[in-house]
C-alpha cells in the first residue's frame, strides 16, 4: 500500500540482526511528551533505576542483616553459584566468548555480565530471605524443598502451579493493554515479538529459557527487597505491599 507510511527501526551487532520492527506512522504521532525517541529513552531511563533501586536497597538491607547475624549464608551462596553455572551454560550455548584477546587487552564481556547477574542475585537473597525467614516462614518451606533436591515434593508443585498462574494472568494484562480500545487513552504499544535468538537454533533456545529462569528469580527476590525496603520505610505492611504492587 503506497499510501501507508511506516516507521521501522532496526538493531544490527556484529553484523546480525539483534532487534526489529515496524510501527504504523499513527503510533508515533500520538507519542505523548514529545517524539517516539525521547519515549523511548525516557523508558530506558526508568527501567534502569528500577533495576538500581533495588540493588542499592539490598547493599543496605545486606549490611544490615550482616550485622545483626541473621544472613543465610549457604543459602544466599548456592544460589549465586547456581546463577552462575546456568549463566556460563547460556553464554556458552549462544556460542558467546567468555574471555577473548583484542588489540592486546584480555577481555571478557560475557564472562562478566554472568558474574554481574550471580552477585546481584546473591546480594537480593541475603537481603530479602531474613525478613521472609522471620514474618512468612511458611512461604520458604516449597523453596528449601526444591534447594534441597525434593523436585516431586507437593508444596514445590504448588507453588509452581501458582507461580505459572500469576505468570499467565500477567500475560493477559499486558495483552489487554495492546488493545486498539486501550489505545485510545494512552500511546499505542507495539504487538508482542518473539525473541530473535530463540528462533535461530535449539541451543540458542534452551539459552534463553536457562536466561528466562534468572530473571523470574531475580525479579522475585528484587520485589521482596522491595517490599522489605517500603517495610522499614512506611511501618505498615499493607501499605508495603500495596506500593511494592504498584
Amino acid at each position: 500500500d503506497p499510501e501507508l507510511q511506516v516507521h521501522v527501526e532496526g538493531v544490527s551487532l556484529g553484523g546480525r540482526l539483534t532487534s526489529f520492527r515496524a510501527l504504523h506512522k499513527s503510533a508515533l504521532e500520538s507519542a505523548v511528551g514529545g517524539s517516539f525517541e525521547r519515549r523511548m529513552s525516557l523508558g530506558q531511563q526508568v527501567e534502569a533505576l528500577l533495576l538500581l533501586l533495588p540493588f542499592l536497597c539490598a547493599v543496605w538491607l545486606a549490611l544490615r542483616y550482616l550485622r545483626l547475624g541473621r544472613v543465610d549464608r549457604q543459602g544466599s551462596l548456592r544460589l549465586g553459584v547456581t546463577f552462575l553455572a546456568l549463566g556460563l551454560a547460556a553464554q556458552l550455548l549462544r556460542g558467546a566468548p567468555l574471555v577473548r584477546i583484542e588489540h592486546g587487552s584480555l577481555r571478557a564481556p560475557a564472562l562478566g555480565e554472568v558474574l554481574v547477574i550471580a552477585g546481584f542475585a546473591w546480594l537480593l537473597y541475603m537481603a530479602a530471605e531474613p525478613y521472609v525467614r522471620r514474618r512468612w516462614p511458611r512461604a520458604l518451606v516449597g523453596w528449601a524443598r526444591l534447594v534441597g533436591g525434593r523436585l516431586i515434593d507437593p508444596v514445590v508443585g504448588r507453588d509452581a502451579l501458582l507461580g505459572l498462574l500469576v505468570g499467565a494472568v500477567s500475560g493477559v494484562l499486558l495483552a489487554v493493554i495492546r488493545l486498539p480500545i486501550v489505545a485510545a487513552v494512552m500511546p499505542p504499544l507495539p504487538p508482542f515479538m518473539p525473541i530473535g535468538d530463540a528462533l535461530d537454533s535449539r541451543a540458542d533456545l534452551l539459552a534463553e529459557l536457562l536466561t528466562a529462569a534468572m530473571k523470574a528469580v531475580a525479579v522475585g527476590l528484587a520485589a521482596l527487597v522491595a517490599f522489605v525496603t517500603l517495610r522499614s520505610l512506611v511501618r505498615s505492611e499493607t501499605l508495603a505491599v500495596t506500593l511494592a504492587l504498584l
